[in-house]
């Protein structure tokens, strides 16, 4: 769109009309599903959206109360997504009925006090991005679109939040994409990184290389076929190594869902588990859908994993179909409840050289 107005009309900008509510619900969705200091800031009021061409939000700090009345005051008709009214979605029902709760019951201005946590958040935001961005400056001796080259030792004196931070700082500069870089995996790489313990698949595409002092995030070799992922079995619990995905995979009965990736109900996952890539085709129930099932494809695309790395995306079932996309998330049917008596803890972790 963007690039055809601008072609057309010599636009350099395209405006959209989020509101200042459309602000609070962001931020509100973001905190219910869980982000970090940079998801509170918000929507930004302004961002590139292709080159020479800026996106920008000119009605962000105004009510969408406010907007109805001056288009009513003036005789102005307008159209509504009919999404918004569509409550199965998370969105619609945090506006339709959670923030009304929330001001009914706990705050009457709670879009105010939303509003102002992603100014203060965006705020500090800029604050950590000088701070972030002369760290990279001193750690960070190469970023292109195939590699990024690291002072390792600067590097390991780093703090681990800021080790992090520069880390993702430099993979944006590179222009490589972040669907699949969870913040455990953040944490791994800056670690594996500063002790410097290569790690053949970080994530897109993407390999960690150590040589001596020095560190190398390698993408050139992002599109070689994959190796045979030959299917892995696991009669009981107890640990696999995965060869094609140079992992090890564990699995043990546990009490204290601490230190592992994820806790399932033991009582609802049958063995034996079989750790693959996934099928043709298949689908299975995302936590969190209420049991409705997804194509593993669809869910993979919208967790944004680049379509070369979805065929070797590893995944766990067992008979009755898959119960973990690996670093992604486990089936409904197997979640822990309050009448869950049995855990089963899932770890996936880096293989362990051989001697």
């Amino acid at each position: 769109m963007a690039r055809g107005g601008r072609a057309i009309a010599g636009a350099s900008a395209v405006a959209v009309g989020h509101t200042r509510d459309d602000q609070a619900e962001t931020i509100l969705h973001r905190i219910v599903r869980g982000t970090g200091p940079r998801g509170l800031a918000g929507i930004p009021a302004r961002r590139p959206l292709a080159p020479g061409v800026a996106l920008v939000r000119p009605l962000l700090g105004v009510s969408r109360r406010e907007i109805r009345d001056e288009l009513a005051r003036i005789g102005q008709a307008y159209r509504e997504d009919a999404t918004n009214r569509d409550v199965s979605q998370t969105r619609a029902r945090i506006r339709h009925d959670l923030i009304p709760r929330l001001e009914a019951d706990y705050n009457p201005k709670v879009v105010d006090a939303l509003v102002r946590l992603g100014e203060l958040a965006a705020a500090n935001g800029r604050v950590l991005d000088a701070l972030v961005a002369s760290t990279e400056t001193a750690t960070v001796r190469e970023a292109g679109p195939e590699r990024i080259a690291i002072d390792r030792l600067a590097f390991a004196a780093l703090d681990p939040f800021l080790a992090v931070e520069a880390l993702r700082r430099a993979w944006r500069s590179a222009g490589w994409p972040e669907g699949e870089m969870t913040a455990r995996r953040w944490r791994r790489l800056a670690r594996g990184l500063a002790r410097g313990e290569a790690e053949p698949h970080v994530g897109a595409g993407v390999a960690l290389r150590i040589e001596g002092d020095a560190a190398t995030l390698d993408r050139s070799s992002r599109l070689a076929p994959a190796p045979t992922a030959a299917p892995i079995a696991l009669e009981a619990p107890g640990t696999v190594q995965v060869p094609w995905a140079d992992a090890r995979f564990e699995v043990q009965i546990v009490h204290d869902a601490s230190g592992w990736d994820e806790v399932v109900d033991l009582d609802r996952v049958t063995f034996p588990l079989v750790v693959r890539t996934p099928m043709r085709g298949e689908s299975f129930d995302p936590l969190g859908m209420g049991g409705r099932r997804q194509r593993l494809v669809d869910f993979l695309r919208i967790r944004r994993v680049p379509s070369e790395r979805r065929q070797a995306v590893p995944v766990v079932a067992d008979p009755h179909g898959i119960l973990w996309v690996v670093g992604h998330r486990i089936a409904e049917r197997v979640k822990t409840t309050e009448a869950t008596s049995r855990r089963l803890g899932l770890r996936w972790s880096r293989r362990e050289p051989q001697p």
